[in-house]
């Protein structure tokens, strides 16, 4: 899904600023194009749990130990080499060298076409809709259909204020879990068999002909008694 709202001009073109809630409103019109009525419950579910945040602020903290610059709408890094134009795509994918691409991660989203086995890797740091992503996005698809590079899009909040008052809590995250440690002792059941064989024995062998001994000896008296 992620390709075709990337390139749903209607979507890129009218990305709302003024709340998240018009943000939210949009992604939830779009989805709906795409998505079954099943999986766009789903999509409000997990957006409502904010089930992609911990992701989204992976990739932000990625971005940050790659030296992404915040002063560009996007940056892609290309083999090492980054650039906030796109018309030094062309000129970076020339002169890219390999061994310097940077590692593909299990979340990354990659473009279906593109060539997992090249050496020149083409890594996006973007927000979908911003200003500048669709021609980056457009120049990479391209380069990926001709197999010229693997693109790899990597989502980046570049307005991300870490003093903003608006942060809330994740939901089950911050949840203190104890475990309570229960011991269990094993048994020889065949130890216990025998030891419950042996009392039923000897509970036969006191009691001959209707005497029950063990009774008797209870309540005999002493036989120095008159």
């Amino acid at each position: 899904m992620f390709r075709q709202i990337a390139a749903d001009r209607g979507f890129v073109s009218s990305i709302p600023t003024e709340t998240d809630k018009e943000y939210y409103d949009l992604v939830l019109e779009t989805a709906e194009r795409y998505l079954t009525a099943g999986r766009v419950r789903l999509l409000k579910f997990a957006l409502s749990l904010r089930y992609y945040s911990p992701r989204i602020e992976m990739f932000r903290q990625i971005a940050a130990d790659r030296g992404v610059p915040k002063n560009c709408a996007a940056v892609v890094e290309i083999n090492g080499v980054m650039t906030c134009n796109p018309g030094d795509i062309d000129r970076l994918v020339t002169s890219a060298t390999s061994g310097s691409a940077a590692e593909v991660l299990q979340m990354d989203h990659r473009h279906p076409e593109s060539d997992a086995s090249s050496t020149t890797r083409a890594v996006l740091y973007a927000e979908p809709g911003s200003v500048g992503f669709q021609a980056f996005h457009d120049q990479l698809g391209s380069l990926a259909t001709q197999r010229h590079v693997d693109y790899i899009f990597r989502p980046f909040v570049r307005d991300y204020d870490e003093a903003d008052s608006r942060r809330v809590r994740l939901s089950g995250y911050g949840v203190e879990l104890q475990m309570k440690s229960t011991e269990y002792k094993a048994q020889d059941d065949a130890k216990v068999d025998d030891e419950d064989r042996a009392t039923d024995d000897e509970d036969k062998v006191d009691e001959i002909e209707g005497f029950v001994f063990s009774r008797l000896s209870s309540v005999k008296r002493n036989p120095r008694d008159p």
